[in-house]
């Protein structure tokens, strides 16, 4: 069974599965999720949907785990609520809420991931299929 569904992820590039490889799509259509991005405790409504950004990290052996710090500088901005991989994409992905100030496209800030910060590009969303043609198939 394992080949099969390997042999049938190929064709749309994709023959990752399990947990990680499910909120892979997630992350490239920066869908929220209830109790990781969105929470009682912080919503977009209170923090106003703008300062919630997906961003493009160039991570090397791991990639942004929720709580994760997102830094401008020296300055701590935000906080990252989904990271992943995006294997569409083939690049490390972060949900965050950062400062409403910093939320434009191709603002560049730094994730810290294991200790060590990474290079931090805000994109557009969705960062995947941003005219949903691939929903509608």
């Amino acid at each position: 069974m394992h080949e099969r569904v390997v042999a049938a992820g190929r064709e749309f590039a994709l023959a990752h599965f399990g947990l990680y490889a499910m909120d892979s799509p997630r992350l490239e259509k920066c869908y929220r999720s209830w109790k990781a991005d969105l929470t009682t405790e912080y919503t977009p409504c209170m923090a106003s949907l703008e300062r919630f950004v997906p961003l493009l990290v160039d991570a090397t052996d791991a990639d942004a785990a929720a709580v994760s710090t997102v830094y401008r500088g020296a300055e701590a901005v935000g906080l990252v609520t989904s990271g992943g991989y995006g294997y569409r994409l083939n690049r490390s992905i972060a949900l965050a809420y950062v400062r409403t100030d910093l939320t434009a496209p191709g603002t560049e800030l730094e994730v810290e991931i294991l200790g060590e910060r990474c290079r931090a590009v805000v994109a557009r969303e969705p960062l995947y299929d941003p005219d949903n043609l691939r929903l509608r198939a």
